[in-house]
C-alpha cells in the first residue's frame, strides 16, 4: 500500500507531503515445487510406475512402489533409502517463520513418519525435513502433510502417496 498524505498548518499556507508505505505479510514458506521437492516430473501416463518424484499434473508426491511389512524400528539410520525423501522446507516471508508438521489422516503414524516435527527458520533460510513411509498392507496410502506455520491463518499442504506391495510367485 502506498500513499501521498497532505498536510497543512493552521494560519499557513505551506504544505507538507508524507509518503505513506503499508505491508501486510504473514510468515509463510514456499509451495513451489521446484524448491521443495529436487525430483520433479510434469505428467504420468496410465503405465508408469513413478517412484520418489513429485508428479506436477497430480500435484502429488509420489513414493511409488514399496515394500510392505518392512522392519521401521530404527528408520532415521537410512537402512532403506527407497523409503525416505527430504523435502526442502523454505522461508519465503520477511519474518521469521515456526513451522510444525503432521499427516491430515495418518495421525498415528501409521505409514508416514516425518522428522523434525518443528522447525523455526529465518527470512530465506532453508532446512530438511526427512519423510518416510512404510506401508503396511498391500494398498495404495494417499496422506497430505500439512505444515502449520505460526501466526498464518492458512496451513500449507502437500499431497503424498505410496503404494504398498508384496511379492508373489505364481508356480505351475
Amino acid at each position: 500500500f502506498d500513499e501521498m498524505l497532505n498536510f497543512e498548518t493552521v494560519g499557513t499556507r505551506q504544505r507538507y507531503t508524507l509518503c505513506c508505505r503499508g505491508v501486510c505479510a504473514f510468515p509463510q514458506i514456499s509451495t513451489d515445487p521446484k524448491l521443495v521437492f529436487s525430483n520433479r516430473r510434469k505428467s504420468k501416463t496410465e503405465d508408469d510406475i513413478i517412484h520418489k518424484k513429485y508428479v506436477q499434473s497430480e500435484d502429488t508426491y509420489e513414493f511409488g512402489p514399496l515394500l510392505c511389512g518392512k522392519n521401521r524400528d530404527r528408520y532415521k539410520e537410512g537402512r532403506y533409502p527407497e523409503n525416505m525423501e527430504k523435502f526442502n522446507i523454505v522461508n519465503t516471508s520477511p519474518f521469521e517463520s515456526e513451522v510444525s508438521f503432521c499427516f491430515q489422516n495418518d495421525a498415528n503414524a501409521t505409514t508416514y513418519l516425518l522428522d523434525p516435527p518443528n522447525m523455526k527458520l529465518k527470512p530465506g533460510e532453508a532446512q530438511e525435513l526427512s519423510v518416510w513411509a512404510y506401508p503396511k498392507t498391500p494398498n495404495e496410502f494417499k496422506d497430505c502433510l500439512v505444515c502449520c506455520i505460526r501466526e498464518n491463518p492458512q496451513p500449507v499442504q502437500f499431497s503424498i502417496s505410496c503404494i504398498g506391495v508384496r511379492p508373489e510367485v505364481e508356480l505351475d
